[in-house]
């Protein structure tokens, strides 16, 4: 009989479905999903049931679509009375009640920060829970006592080989767009031909002179399509974000791909695979100068067990301690 396992993620940006494939793919367990939090639309069984839940948000207060994700999360939760392991990503959308629901599910329970303890309010407070924490942010690692685990790079094979620009960069709307704005203009100067792939959920201004260096996108690319993005680009950028220590998918998927890499993180210096041949890293954002041959040049191959130490399945089988 196959070992249980329960993996619990919200919907956001398609990577609860990224880790659902690694782990039905990479390990041996019989996988159960249960999503903690699902933003795709709710579908009305039929009119009665919409007609019931405008009364009981109009006169109760009560959003019975709310209360059916919820009531479909536990189902989900209690396909089996017990696991070997639970493993959960984003611990800080469960509450006290799931808790005490998962802590009669025995197993060994696992979780994967979704980003720095320091960026999502609630994880810190959760990691009582668990008996295994993981996080790509060191200093996190440092402070907390957390295991370290790095991203890792899947999708490879579906890149194609004629990019459309030289550098590519798919983000969000946040802080670092004026640093972005810096790097294209800097770029333009040396003819080099920046595009980036931007996405905000309200419309934001773009100058006149970055019209033609920046899309904005309407909806979030789900994580297992950004490769339809990023394979536009010859080269990748990665803006690091405000107290971000670890690493994001960026470098890594540059790994996968034999892309180099432009990045703002110096924290890029202390890893095993960095080499200022392949990644450049931009020390000071108001004098960006970035050495033509970089882009002439050729991407230096990595050693195997480099790329195999940041595949996939070395992740999941990090994750699992397999």
């Amino acid at each position: 009989m196959k070992k249980k396992l329960l993996f619990i993620a919200p919907d956001y940006y398609g990577f609860d479905e990224v880790i659902l494939y690694g782990l039905n793919e990479y390990s041996d367990y019989e996988i159960t999903m249960a999503l903690s939090v699902s933003t795709k639309r709710y579908i009305y069984r039929n009119f009665g049931e919409r007609l019931k839940n405008f009364f009981s948000k109009t006169f109760l207060n009560k959003n019975l679509k709310k209360t059916q994700k919820r009531r479909k999360f536990i189902s989900e939760i209690n396909t089996h009375d017990l696991y070997d392991i639970i493993l959960v990503n984003r611990p800080d959308i469960l509450d006290a009640e799931i808790y005490n629901l998962l802590n009669n599910k025995g197993g060994k329970k696992i979780v994967v920060l979704w980003d720095s303890l320091e960026k999502i309010q609630g994880q810190k407070e959760s990691l009582k829970h668990y008996d295994i924490k993981y996080s790509f942010d060191a200093e996190n690692c440092k402070e907390f006592g957390l295991k370290k685990i790095n991203n890792f790079y899947f999708n490879e094979k579906l890149y194609n080989n004629n990019p459309m620009f030289d550098v590519i960069f798919l983000g969000t709307f946040d802080k670092r767009f004026n640093d972005l704005l810096r790097i294209t203009q800097a770029l333009k100067k040396d003819n080099i031909n920046i595009h980036s792939f931007i996405y905000h959920h309200r419309d934001f201004i773009i100058k006149d002179e970055f019209q033609e260096n920046i899309t904005k996108l309407e909806k979030i690319i789900p994580f297992k399509e950004s490769y339809k993005i990023n394979e536009k680009g010859n080269f990748f950028l990665d803006l690091a974000h405000e107290n971000q220590s670890g690493l994001s998918f960026r470098p890594f998927e540059a790994i996968g791909c034999r892309r180099k890499l432009i990045t703002t993180n110096k924290n890029i210096k202390n890893y095993d695979f960095y080499d200022p041949e392949n990644i450049f890293v931009i020390e000071n954002i108001d004098d960006i100068n970035i050495p033509l041959e970089f882009f002439t040049t050729p991407y230096k191959e990595l050693p195997a067990k480099i790329l195999q130490k940041y595949s996939f399945e070395n992740w999941i089988n990090n994750i699992l301690d397999l």
